[in-house]
Protein backbone atom coordinates (compact mmCIF):
# COMPACT_ATOMS: atom_id res chain seq x y z
CA UNK A 1 0.00 0.00 0.00
CA UNK A 2 2.79 2.43 0.72
CA UNK A 3 4.11 1.97 -2.84
CA UNK A 4 0.66 2.58 -4.28
CA UNK A 5 0.25 5.80 -2.30
CA UNK A 6 3.63 7.04 -3.51
CA UNK A 7 2.84 6.19 -7.12
CA UNK A 8 -0.41 8.18 -6.93
CA UNK A 9 1.21 11.17 -5.28
CA UNK A 10 2.68 12.80 -8.43
CA UNK A 11 -0.60 12.42 -10.31
CA UNK A 12 -2.46 14.12 -7.47
CA UNK A 13 -0.02 17.03 -7.47
CA UNK A 14 -0.34 17.36 -11.23
CA UNK A 15 -4.13 17.48 -11.00
CA UNK A 16 -3.98 20.11 -8.26
CA UNK A 17 -1.76 22.32 -10.43
CA UNK A 18 -3.94 22.16 -13.51
CA UNK A 19 -5.86 25.32 -14.21
CA UNK A 20 -9.58 25.30 -14.74
CA UNK A 21 -10.02 26.70 -18.24
CA UNK A 22 -13.82 26.73 -18.33
CA UNK A 23 -16.35 28.80 -16.47
CA UNK A 24 -20.11 29.21 -16.70
CA UNK A 25 -21.10 31.72 -19.36
CA UNK A 26 -22.68 34.66 -17.47
CA UNK A 27 -25.53 34.85 -20.01
CA UNK A 28 -26.39 31.19 -20.64
CA UNK A 29 -24.88 29.36 -17.67
CA UNK A 30 -23.24 26.85 -20.04
CA UNK A 31 -19.61 25.91 -19.41
CA UNK A 32 -17.45 27.96 -21.76
CA UNK A 33 -13.74 27.86 -22.52
CA UNK A 34 -11.78 30.92 -21.49
CA UNK A 35 -9.68 33.04 -23.83
CA UNK A 36 -6.16 31.63 -24.25
CA UNK A 37 -3.69 34.31 -25.36
CA UNK A 38 -1.35 31.81 -27.01
CA UNK A 39 -4.06 29.98 -28.92
CA UNK A 40 -6.75 32.60 -29.56
CA UNK A 41 -6.69 35.95 -31.34
CA UNK A 42 -7.91 38.82 -29.16
CA UNK A 43 -9.80 40.38 -32.09
CA UNK A 44 -11.80 37.18 -32.58
CA UNK A 45 -13.34 37.39 -29.10
CA UNK A 46 -13.21 41.00 -27.88
CA UNK A 47 -13.58 44.56 -29.02
CA UNK A 48 -12.85 47.77 -27.20
CA UNK A 49 -15.39 50.58 -27.22
CA UNK A 50 -13.82 53.55 -25.50
CA UNK A 51 -12.52 52.19 -22.22
CA UNK A 52 -14.92 49.22 -22.24
CA UNK A 53 -13.83 45.74 -23.29
CA UNK A 54 -16.75 43.83 -24.78
CA UNK A 55 -16.78 40.13 -25.53
CA UNK A 56 -18.52 39.35 -28.80
CA UNK A 57 -18.25 35.56 -28.46
CA UNK A 58 -19.11 33.28 -25.54
CA UNK A 59 -15.38 32.93 -24.87
CA UNK A 60 -14.93 36.71 -24.84
CA UNK A 61 -17.97 37.41 -22.67
CA UNK A 62 -17.06 34.74 -20.14
CA UNK A 63 -13.42 35.84 -19.93
CA UNK A 64 -14.28 39.54 -19.67
CA UNK A 65 -16.80 38.76 -16.92
CA UNK A 66 -14.36 36.53 -15.01
CA UNK A 67 -11.55 39.09 -15.20
CA UNK A 68 -13.95 41.91 -14.28
CA UNK A 69 -12.71 43.83 -17.29
CA UNK A 70 -15.28 46.59 -16.91
CA UNK A 71 -15.27 47.04 -13.15
CA UNK A 72 -14.74 50.62 -11.99
CA UNK A 73 -11.04 50.18 -11.12
CA UNK A 74 -10.18 48.55 -14.44
CA UNK A 75 -12.19 51.11 -16.40
CA UNK A 76 -10.55 54.06 -14.65
CA UNK A 77 -7.07 52.66 -15.29
CA UNK A 78 -7.86 51.96 -18.94
CA UNK A 79 -9.37 55.44 -19.32
CA UNK A 80 -6.21 57.01 -17.91
CA UNK A 81 -4.09 55.06 -20.41
CA UNK A 82 -6.41 56.25 -23.19
CA UNK A 83 -6.17 59.88 -22.07
CA UNK A 84 -2.38 59.62 -21.98
CA UNK A 85 -2.50 58.36 -25.56
CA UNK A 86 -0.82 55.06 -24.77
CA UNK A 87 -3.68 52.88 -26.04
CA UNK A 88 -4.95 52.98 -29.60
Amino acid sequence: MVLQARSNEPAKRTNENQQNVTRPNPESGELTCLYHPRKDRWEDHFRRVGAFILGHTAVGRTTAWLLRSNDADNLSQRLLVLVLGELD
